[in-house]
């Protein structure tokens, strides 16, 4: 019964974001796929220069991400849709490792409204042209692998080449007090269909319609 009443919320917020934003989310969409940079550009972690521009406060903040071994990190400072949106903090970087570069992105708004506005703007043009994913359809979107993660006042977008680990990253956003529970993460796993899932009380679930 809670199930359905979410769904039923999210769809109906879902309807009127659409009708009040998607054209105006067309005239700044970025094509992700551009913004991720190539496993050949990382940096060279053995390099002088590399060492020393190392930020010790940005490795620790990743410190408890399992699986991942950090040669650098930097800032992403472009400008995306979800910005638009007057996010009350947000936290935008690229994670080189030694053998590809994952796109953090997380943005945290002062309410449901914005949070929401953000997250379907987003949906609506995820790539460029314009792709949109529509609620709880399954198909291949991006050329890479994503994730969305989303929950009340917060938004989170992972980008890579390679296949992203969900459960590590669920884990280092918890531990890091960012979500505890998601109400969608959207899923894509290289060049296969999109998954639609939750994670409450510690547990991924699929949602279906």
């Amino acid at each position: 019964m809670t199930h359905n009443i979410s769904f039923f919320i999210n769809s109906c917020l879902y309807i009127t974001v659409l009708i009040s934003c998607s054209e105006e989310s067309k005239k700044v969409v970025k094509d992700f796929d551009d913004i991720v940079p190539k496993s050949h550009s990382t940096p060279n972690s053995t390099s002088q220069d590399v060492q020393l521009g190392m930020d010790t406060q940005k490795l620790n903040y990743y410190s408890n991400l399992t699986n991942f071994k950090i040669d650098s990190i930097i800032d992403f400072e472009q400008n995306l849709i979800p910005d638009r949106f007057n996010p009350i903090s947000k936290h935008k970087e690229i994670i080189y490792s030694n053998s590809d570069s994952t796109l953090f992105l997380y943005w945290r708004y002062k309410d449901t409204v914005d949070s929401k506005r953000a997250f379907f703007n987003l949906l609506d043009c995820f790539e460029e042209p314009c792709k949109s994913i529509k609620l709880f359809e399954k198909k291949t979107v991006s050329k890479s692998s994503f994730i969305i993660f989303e929950e009340m006042n917060s938004l989170v977008v992972l980008k890579s080449n390679n296949p992203i680990n969900l459960d590590s990253w669920i884990q280092f956003l918890v531990e890091k007090e960012i979500f505890n529970n998601f109400d969608f993460i959207i899923s894509q796993k290289g060049r296969n269909m999109v998954q639609w899932l939750s994670f409450k009380d510690g547990k991924i679930k699929e949602i279906r319609r």
